[in-house]
């Protein structure tokens, strides 16, 4: 009898094990559904509106008859949208993002002539390296939106990376009006605690955020530094897989 007893408790024992080993990936699953759908909402609000304002600069350039300008940016735009839309793979290599940002940018500068310069320049060693897609287009369009527009005199975005040590540095730093010191102390805060996602302003970059401490450590991530009236600069740290050659050209 009390072998019995025992074998009934171990086989509960067992099957209680492997109930909690499924609701275990159950909860895992559902997580990364809520990532995904996190990742979609980002893009859901952010490219309406761009959408809208790029269309209207085109028909407005169409009508001046600026024909070949026109028909140049139809060809970002439509490059631009597509790779945004491209949700096949969640990792994608630095070229991929760097073309986006490129392509974006130059629509920006086409809709805002004369107040918007930019310049990308980033390692093109570092180019083939694998990073989540969709993570430098939101922080460029920080730097626009809440950077360069409000200002009058507009301004310029600078974009390059570099490696240090056994990581990959990528700037975003802008001319613009800057952050005030309690707004910059608030989202530093967010981005550490990567729980405040109430902040319509700063959504993109918290999202970019969590998905870069899930997928490579709290090491890693974005930081920020910014003053009132003399611009902002956001820095990626992405891990390097290997050492860069040390041969090649030094930018691109």
């Amino acid at each position: 009898v009390l072998s019995r007893s025992f074998k009934k408790m171990l086989d509960r024992i067992d099957a209680l094990g492997n109930e909690n080993y499924t609701s275990q990936l159950q909860i895992q699953d559902l997580k990364l559904k809520a990532k995904d759908s996190e990742i979609h909402a980002l893009q859901s609000q952010i490219n309406p509106h761009f959408l809208f304002n790029c269309l209207k600069s085109i028909k407005s350039n169409v009508q001046k008859g600026r024909n070949e300008e026109t028909a140049d940016i139809i060809v970002s735009f439509s490059r631009m949208i597509r790779k945004s839309c491209d949700w096949r793979s969640d990792m994608v290599p630095l070229q991929n993002e760097i073309e986006l940002i490129e392509d974006y940018l130059k629509i920006q500068k086409f809709r805002h002539r004369g107040k918007l310069d930019y310049r990308v320049s980033i390692d093109p060693r570092s180019l083939p390296v694998k990073i989540p897609k969709f993570t430098l287009e939101p922080l460029v369009e920080n730097a626009v939106y809440h950077g360069i527009e409000p200002n009058k005199s507009g301004g310029f975005v600078d974009v390059y990376g570099r490696a240090v040590n056994d990581a990959l540095e990528i700037i975003i730093r802008d001319s613009g009006i800057g952050i005030g010191a309690e707004t910059l102390a608030g989202l530093r805060r967010s981005l550490q605690s990567r729980q405040d996602f109430t902040s319509q302003d700063h959504i993109g970059m918290l999202n970019v955020q969590q998905r870069l401490k899930s997928a490579y450590g709290e090491e890693y991530g974005i930081s920020i530094e910014s003053r009132v009236g003399e611009g902002t600069a956001v820095t990626v740290t992405l891990p390097l897989p290997e050492a860069l050659p040390e041969d090649g050209p030094s930018a691109t």
